[in-house]
Order: structure tokens, then sequence, then C-alpha cells
């Protein structure tokens, strides 16, 4: 596979083959539908994210064969990159949220339904709480489904269906607005987990950037 990410695609444990995509035919789809299921019969989206990741973390660690410990392993540089990659993400929300606050103002009303999530819970419950649910999407959404994809049929095709499939599950969950910031930051996760190989700098770069835009500085 072209490195086109910089990085070669045989991950460690594949044993010089890509990983296997077929699991991903009936995780993801089970993955959309529960959470639809769950947010049509819960108005409380912290519980419907949470119930969901409880289910979507064993599957991804148990159905996707990945080195997962591999994938856990820390090291200084991706809590630096994860920290640096998210102050550039939250500057390029702000410019895309003045942007689409120019040409498409409705659109941007729609950010004060999200941007109450964050005051239905307090914060020493809806942090932890809001930790674990980053964790569950990056490892199923990122991990499970860009890196299979990815040492299949390249980076950039592992990073496009990791962000497609992520907005697409986020469809029954928050407004048009919400797909967007799905897919644009989807996008960036996949790419920071293909790129790096590792889940870290992707959970540090997703979990300050929500914390920012919900709890911080909203834009």
């Amino acid at each position: 596979v072209p490195p086109w990410l910089g990085v070669s695609l045989r991950l460690p444990g594949y044993v010089g083959s890509p990983a296997s995509v077929r699991p991903l035919w009936v995780l993801v789809p089970a993955a959309a539908v529960l959470i639809a299921a769950l947010r049509t019969t819960t108005p409380d989206i912290w519980r419907c994210m949470a119930l969901a990741n409880l289910v979507l973390i064993p599957a991804a660690l148990l159905g996707v064969g990945l080195p997962w410990r591999a994938l856990w392993r820390p090291r200084v540089w991706h809590l630096v990159f994860g920290t640096g990659a998210a102050v550039a993400l939250y500057g390029l929300g702000w410019l895309g949220a003045q942007a689409l606050g120019a040409v498409a103002p409705a659109w941007m009303a729609q950010v004060s339904e999200l941007y109450a999530w964050g005051e239905l819970l307090p914060a020493w419950v809806a942090l932890p709480l809001l930790l674990m649910i980053v964790c569950g999407e990056e490892i199923f959404w990122r991990a499970g489904v860009a890196l299979p994809v990815a040492a299949r049929l390249g980076p950039w095709w592992g990073c496009l269906a990791s962000a497609t499939v992520f907005t697409l599950a986020h469809v029954m969950v928050g407004p048009p607005v919400l797909w967007l910031a799905a897919f644009g930051c989807g996008l960036v996760w996949a790419w920071m987990v293909v790129r790096t190989r590792s889940l870290i700098p992707g959970i540090v770069c997703h979990y300050l950037w929500d914390v920012a835009v919900m709890f911080v500085a909203p834009y």
C-alpha cells in the first residue's frame, strides 16, 4: 500500500497481510441501528451515547482483529501531538463556524441545541462520562473502521470510510450541523490514528476539543 500519509500500512501483528474488513459489514450497520434505536427511545443524549459505547467498545475489541495493546501504548509525544491537534482543530472549527454563520445562519443557530447538552449534567458527572464516550468512539469508529479499511484499500480510503460511517451514525443523534462536525472532525481523528498507529493522540484531541466547545469556549 503506498504510504500516502508518510507511514506504512502494515500494522504490528498482521504478519504482513492487511486486516480483514469483513466484520465491519456487520458491526457498522449494527452500531448505527443501535444508536438510532437508543436515540428514539430516550431523550437523554448522555444515556444514549453511554449505553451505545458500552456495547461498541467490546464489539470492536472482540470483533476486529487489531493489535489493541500496541494501539493503547502511550508515549509523551502522543499527549503533545493530541493537545496541539486539539488547539488547531478548535481554531479551524472557529473559522468554520464563522463561515457557516455567514452563509447559513439557520444551520449555525442549531449549535445552541448541542451546547444545551453540556448543561444537562453537572460537570463532575459529564466530564468522566464524556471521556468514556470519546474512548468508545475512537476505539470503534476510528481504530475499528479506519485501520482495517486503510490496511486493505489505502490510508485515504480508511479515513474517508471512518468519517462517513461516523457521520451516518450521527444522523439520528442531532441536527445537521452536528453531521458536518462529525464528518470534519471524524476525518481528522481517523487520520490521526492511521498516521500515529495509536489511539492516544486521537483520544486526547477529541476529548479536549469536546470539552472546549461544550464547556469552556463555545463557538
